[in-house]
């Protein structure tokens, strides 16, 4: 039968694809099972379709409902080849299976999409007709094979029945057992694999693309703790204090180094830099993100507390300042609201939310931002919190042409053009600040504010021939700018040189004057303590920093590979030289140590 051989080949190309996606992502096996299971169920769906369809007596009826049939063959096949294309170039860029409803919000911005994928609108416009002829070719084709596939069907099914009656009663018996056994094992398959949870949590492609990821963000998992309500609930209330307005600015994938106030040879960060020379802004040299990775960078901001730490819920910085009476403002460049619930994980006490969701004309596009601020009503007598969160440095984040400065510039993996557009990114969000400083002074907020800015991670700009983030967490995707902003300037935030970004939180809270939360392991740099080792991971790969006096080291470990390198940040900021043999053995011995303690209780994240 020709048919059986198009649905064999179907099924080939759903094997030869999860083969693929398994082995080259790092995937368990069980995804094999689980994405062919997928695809099993929606190809017999079909054919029960069609085998009903055969047996309609109308011919006309019959030739109608062919060709509908055919219609939904040719758009399961199409679907699935171009759903793998798009599984695989989000894989290739860091962001893994982009689930419908991040896709569907980002059509308000499509030629932003266009623009960050280097397609032409006529081009696109070409592609999609030349896609939609091709599905009605195969769909035609499809339909010439269905006449005889389903009378070769019914024939087969017949001759079966006839031969059937004739076998013996034993021999039925024997095979009315077979058929139970195999049956019961199918449905207790289905039983384990099937529920949702199990198929995202598997990571499965399709479940994933329809449903979203559950409780952790592709390479992040939470800890297996459940934080006690009571935290909350015994945190001070109405404790006085000087009620000051908090900002917290992330800036997506913006790398400390490549700001001209870290020292940069090209201009990025004019605004910044003006800030800094007036003395009115102070940086943390050495700062660096628990991941690189958004969803456990943001979270560990927001809630103290680094990324192996972090469970479902924890008592965060808004959520405290909520409590003392300040109102609340989220507004975010992007689709948090989609982009793995990251809105359920900001908690429900926010006063004003406003993201790529929710606006009319924009996702990735920072001029969301004043389209948020405009909603917000002038400062009058009560403090506020605002959390605005940038996408122009981010790969993609909209690109504006008045700041494209460095060319070639394009999201292509080649060094010099993904470099530039990097570049343009970040003098774009250097403008932004300062449009965001504007805005907020005439409304009021910043003359009685403190005013951090940072970012979730870092981005690799070619480096180890890897290009974006959630590819490692050498120093290009976790080193991360720290600056404070604050009307008082008598206050030093740059007691120490080091950070890691669950100390921002803390920070503030001290700076306030507010009692630090019970459950938060961040620490203030208005303190002198601060911890000797802190822990960095995305996937296999985990970064073990050791700050002692003057040295900074950071050890590295695949628990994959098993190799090990160790740097020297200061002398090496580009982590060139391996010290791991040229550095004494017992010291070398007592990192090994460390890192072995650590995974043992955080291996599973």
């Amino acid at each position: 039968m020709r048919f059986l051989r198009f649905i064999i080949s179907v099924y080939l190309l759903a094997f030869l694809f999860i083969l693929y996606y398994k082995f080259r992502y790092w995937f368990y096996y069980k995804i094999i099972i689980y994405h062919l299971m997928v695809i099993s169920s929606g190809m017999f769906v079909l054919l029960a379709l069609g085998l009903a369809t055969s047996y309609l007596s109308s011919n006309k009826l019959k030739s109608l409902f062919n060709a509908l049939y055919a219609l939904l063959w040719s758009f399961f096949v199409f679907f699935l080849s171009i759903f793998y294309c798009i599984v695989l170039m989000g894989k290739k860029q860091g962001v893994g299976v982009l689930p419908f409803k991040v896709l569907y919000s980002h059509l308000k911005s499509f030629d932003a999409v266009l623009a960050l994928a280097g397609i032409h609108q006529n081009v696109a416009w070409g592609v999609g007709i030349g896609l939609l002829i091709l599905m009605l070719v195969l769909a035609r084709f499809i339909y010439t094979l269905l006449p005889h596939s389903h009378a070769a069907l019914r024939e087969y099914m017949r001759k079966s029945v006839s031969v059937y009656s004739k076998t013996d009663k034993k021999s039925k018996r024997t095979d009315l057992l077979l058929f139970a056994v195999f049956l019961i094992a199918l449905v207790v398959m289905y039983i384990r694999a099937t529920p949702l949870q199990r198929l995202q949590g598997a990571h499965e492609p399709i479940a994933t693309m329809i449903f979203g990821e559950t409780q952790y963000m592709g390479m992040f998992h939470f800890a297996n703790y459940k934080e006690p309500a009571t935290v909350r609930a015994n945190y001070p209330k109405q404790v006085q204090f000087n009620k000051t307005n908090v900002i917290l600015i992330i800036v997506d994938a913006l790398r400390a180094d490549e700001l001209s106030l870290y020292g940069y040879s090209r201009n990025t960060s004019p605004f910044l830099q003006q800030l800094y020379n007036e003395k009115k802004l102070q940086k943390i040299e050495y700062a660096f993100s628990t991941s690189s990775a958004s969803f456990p960078g943001i979270l560990s901001i927001l809630r103290g507390k680094p990324a192996y730490n972090l469970a479902y819920h924890n008592y965060s910085l808004s959520e405290v300042l909520k409590d003392q009476g300040y109102q609340v403002n989220y507004i975010l460049s992007g689709d948090h609201a989609n982009w793995y619930d990251m809105q359920y994980f900001y908690g429900k006490d926010i006063d004003l939310y406003f993201d790529g969701r929710y606006s009319k004309k924009y996702v990735c596009d920072d001029n969301l931002l004043f389209e948020g601020l405009n909603k917000v009503e002038p400062f009058k007598d009560k403090p506020a919190f605002f959390y605005l969160h940038l996408m122009s440095v981010h790969y993609a984040g909209t690109k504006h042409p008045e700041f494209v400065r460095w060319t070639p510039a394009s999201v292509e993996w080649e060094p010099v053009p993904y470099r530039n557009n990097y570049d343009n990114g970040v003098l774009a969000a250097d403008h932004t600040l300062e449009k965001i400083f504007k805005e907020l002074k005439a409304k009021g907020y910043l003359d009685n504010s403190i005013v951090v800015i940072t970012a979730d991670h870092g981005e690799s700009l070619g480096e180890r021939g890897t290009y974006g983030h959630i590819k490692n967490v050498y120093n290009e995707e976790i080193h991360i700018p720290i600056l404070f902003y604050d009307k008082d300037t008598s206050v030093h935030y740059n007691k120490r040189d080091f950070a890691e970004q669950s100390d921002i939180a803390p920070t503030i809270i001290d700076r306030l004057g507010l009692p630090m939360p019970s459950t938060w392991e961040g620490t203030s740099l208005l303190r002198d303590s601060f911890p000797e080792f802190t822990f960095h991971s995305v996937s296999n790969d985990y970064a073990m920093i050791h700050h002692n006096g003057n040295k900074l080291f950071i050890y590295y470990f695949n628990t994959v590979s098993r190799k090990e390198e160790l740097f020297d940040v200061r002398k090496d900021p580009n982590e060139e030289n391996n010290l791991l043999n040229q550095t004494d053995a017992n010291y070398v011995a007592t990192l090994r140590k460390k890192m072995k303690e650590y995974l043992t209780l955080h291996q599973n994240y």
